[in-house]
């Protein structure tokens, strides 16, 4: 599809998409990139998202984070399982208070009946993918967890 259409900015999107799924992440990312060059001002896309995807999974976490606000900030979809990456990218980087901040993000869409759900079933092995992910947040929760142990 590239080669037919290379400035078609779903396709640049979706060819990072699949390059991560095929655990190639940070080679998806240019092409994440030049789908928001084709297309930079549609609001109701999905190319920040999967550049949020695609970074947190490359372990580029700043850039995922950035993606995923940026999208958060113009209005665009922002899926329940996004909220789970901004949290996973935080813990990654060290910056736990901002992680417990989207982490109650993420436990009051539990609450309020949605699903956040991590959209890993086309990953060669998405039991990796989905432990990376939620690994975070289980450690964020070790953490909190210790430290009301200890306040307590």
């Amino acid at each position: 599809a590239l080669e037919v259409q290379p400035g078609d900015p779903y396709i640049n999107t979706y060819h990072a998409y699949i390059l991560a799924a095929d655990g190639q992440a940070a080679q998806g990312i240019p092409y994440a990139e030049r789908a928001l060059q084709l297309d930079p001002l549609s609001d109701r896309t999905p190319y920040l998202n999967i550049l949020g995807f695609v970074s947190f999974h490359a372990g580029e976490y700043r850039q995922s984070i950035d993606a995923l606000h940026r999208n958060q900030e113009r209005g665009g979809p922002s899926p329940d399982a996004f909220e789970a990456y901004i949290v996973a990218a935080n813990v990654a980087l060290g910056r736990l208070d901002v992680a417990r901040t989207h982490l109650q993000i993420l436990d009051s869409y539990s609450e309020a009946g949605s699903r956040a759900n991590i959209p890993l079933s086309r990953f060669r092995h998405p039991e990796e993918a989905a432990e990376q992910v939620l690994g975070r947040i289980r450690e964020l929760r070790a953490i909190d967890a210790a430290l009301n142990v200890n306040d307590g």
